[in-house]
């Protein structure tokens, strides 16, 4: 397959750029332009195109562009000019800053040509040409020539960046690449536009009503130190937390400070909550917002990261505003599904469908660790969280018994990690994974019991009052968090593989802060340890960079942000979150790819892919998704994997 290495320079300025925009508004503003274009075809010399000439040679070329690979070092600028200006979709669109995620993980301080041409191949970038070019329409000679110099350097620098990288990735990541690419480059979901005007409508007056209510103005609703005047002013004192800076009020929406005072028994200070809670961010507002902007403009992209967490797994791209991966389920303004989510059309003639791979993480923790009677229970399709909770109460528990069945699924979905009781109690109370659920003492027999087993021990009771809840009685809270620790405990004895697993991963950990190539099977899946790396049975790695020895614990160094790198230690519990989750992701990616070649696949959400066909196909795009998705990968054949999903007229119908 040929390969066109390409990179475009355009118009921008002072009111018109991509600070502030996404890049999709940036190209579909009747402003762009593009100065030039310069053009690399396999190893040959880059070739500059100016003005109307560019258009000329892609009209021209059009054919030979989609039987080509094309190489870009930000796809989702280049493409997306190929393929909204000149209507190029290349047979292969990669991407040499995605590539470097794959290849290096999400560690580097900067993805950016320049920065990785310096440290990959030891070359600068000219600087200072771009900004002669600011506000400037129509470019002097003397500018022209110097950008010209720019561009053709960017080309031959993506050629050499793509030609060290393209053996360090497989085939396969590379498709998902190009698959991740065009969910942004040809988008095919449309945006409601009206749906979302009505709902901004709706929105404000909302805000104001409540701003009303409590006779605040949405300054003092949105400040930190304001809001906590307030609310001693109502004799309320402000809890305290730690942060990533140090300490700070504890008003989040999901701490439980607040989430103590949307239950106050005084009305004004609970509805004095629930306004903070509803005015505190524009988040939602400035999403819808931008929704409508793109919407208008034409079909919505995806933008995502190719491998954006340190398992490989997608994340949001940053800079977009337009995050598909955390959209919200529910608002406080209308009833029914966030209007956000119903607004993802599909285009005319069209169904959206949603397949998710049903519990793939606890399916893969029972693979790993091979605790049978997970593993058989997902094999036979049984169901799982009734299997458990039916030991945690010691009779028979079924759909009917929903509380009790709520325990069981939270226990299969959080424990095997190695979750402790103290982290169990608060995202149970707090509802971090679904309704909010704090347990009295009618809930177990032999509540005291167990609540001696944390009084009597001064580091469980530290753990427990650590997390205590400002507005909840020590004793109620010593109750919740007894029951926890029953369920953490009944959990550990009934999977004693999983938590053997935990302690067999930790053997590992001198070669990885050592070095020495050491081969290991766990639950009849291969991996491979090495210095830094974890080779996953796919061919792609987990890096844990600068990994060494810090007392009885691995210590590694993670990029949290571009200047700020943190130390993250492992445990057996981590570990095998990081290689569950590293697995899992590469299943999906396999189903991914297998959907496309017959659906087309406009974007993923964490465990579930989403797809669109023809109305008269959708069931059979369905049933076929679901078949893919059951499907074990060649790596890992004996993992019992489930999948189902939904057809409807947006994305919202689907979830």
């Amino acid at each position: 397959m040929k390969i066109v290495t390409l990179d475009f320079e355009t118009y921008y300025s002072d009111e018109y750029g991509l600070n502030g925009s996404t890049t999709i508004e940036y190209i579909r503003d009747p402003r762009f332009k593009a100065h030039m274009v310069g053009i690399k075809i396999d190893d040959g010399p880059v070739r500059i195109l100016i003005g109307d000439a560019i258009a000329r040679h892609f009209y021209n070329n059009r054919g030979s562009y989609e039987k080509a690979c094309v190489v870009c070092h930000n796809a989702q600028f280049d493409g997306t000019i190929l393929s909204e200006v000149y209507n190029i979709h290349p047979k292969l669109l990669l991407c040499t800053m995605l590539m470097a995620y794959g290849v290096y993980g999400p560690h580097l301080e900067s993805y950016s040509l320049d920065a990785l041409s310096e440290s990959l191949l030891g070359e600068r970038k000219v600087q200072g040409v771009l900004a002669q070019s600011k506000g400037l329409e129509t470019l002097p000679t003397e500018t022209l020539t110097a950008m010209a110099g720019y561009c053709r350097q960017d080309v031959g620098l993506t050629y050499k960046l793509f030609q060290k990288m393209k053996g360090l990735i497989s085939p396969a990541e590379l498709r998902l690449v190009d698959l991740t690419n065009r969910f942004y480059t040809q988008p095919k979901l449309e945006v409601d536009v009206e749906l979302l005007q009505d709902f901004l409508g709706k929105y404000n007056d909302y805000q104001q009503r409540v701003l009303d209510s409590v006779g605040l103005s949405l300054a003092d609703l949105r400040s930190d130190a304001r809001f906590a005047t307030v609310l001693e002013g109502l004799g309320v004192e402000p809890a305290i937390k730690k942060t990533k800076k140090g300490e700070g009020f504890a008003f989040a929406k999901t701490d439980s400070f607040m989430q103590e005072l949307l239950e106050h028994e005084d009305t004004t200070i609970a509805a004095l909550a629930a306004a903070r809670v509803g005015m505190r961010s524009s988040i939602e507002q400035t999403r819808v917002e931008k929704f409508i902007r793109v919407g208008s403009t034409g079909a919505m992209p995806v933008p995502l990261q190719y491998c954006g967490a340190i398992t490989g797994r997608f994340s949001g791209r940053k800079g977009e505003a337009l995050n598909l991966q955390n959209l919200p389920k529910k608002s406080r303004v209308v009833s029914g599904t966030h209007p956000l989510r119903m607004s993802l059309m599909a285009p005319k003639g069209h169904k959206v469908v949603v397949v998710d791979s049903a519990q793939i993480e606890a399916r893969g923790v029972g693979v790993l660790a091979d605790e049978r009677w997970l593993v058989e229970a997902f094999r036979n399709k049984r169901d799982v969280y009734s299997e458990f909770a039916s030991t945690l109460f010691s009779r028979a528990i079924t759909k009917a018994d929903e509380k009790e069945r709520f325990v069981g699924k939270q226990a299969v979905l959080a424990l095997g990690y190695g979750m402790g009781f103290a982290k169990f109690a608060v995202n149970l109370h707090s509802g971090v994974a679904g309704p909010a659920l704090t347990f009295d003492e009618g809930f177990m027999y032999e509540t005291d019991a167990c609540i001696e087993m944390i009084t009597s021990s001064p580091r469980k009771y530290e753990m427990a009052m650590a997390n205590k809840p400002r507005l909840i009685g020590e004793q109620e809270w010593l109750v919740h968090c007894a029951v926890c620790d029953w369920v953490v405990g009944v959990y550990r004895g009934t999977n004693t593989n999983i938590t053997g697993l935990w302690k067999e991963l930790e053997k590992y950990y001198p070669v990885l802060c050592e070095g020495g190539e050491v081969a290991a099977n766990f639950g009849g899946v291969e991996f491979v340890f090495d210095k830094g790396v974890v080779h996953l049975p796919s061919g792609r790695k987990i890096i844990y960079p600068n990994i060494r020895m810090e007392g009885r614990k691995p210590v590694y160094d993670y990029r949290e942000t571009r200047t700020r790198v943190i130390q993250k230690s492992l445990w057996g519990g981590t570990s095998l979150e990081n290689y569950t989750q590293a697995i899992t992701r590469d299943v999906i990616g396999v189903h991914m790819l297998k959907i496309s070649e017959q659906y087309p696949v406009v974007g993923m959400v964490h465990d579930e892919v989403v797809a669109i066909a023809p109305d008269e196909e959708a069931q059979e795009c369905l049933e076929f998704m679901i078949q893919v998705m059951q499907t074990p990968p060649k790596w890992m054949k004996h993992i019992p994997l489930g999948a189902e999903g939904e057809i409807g007229n947006n994305y919202g119908e689907c979830k």
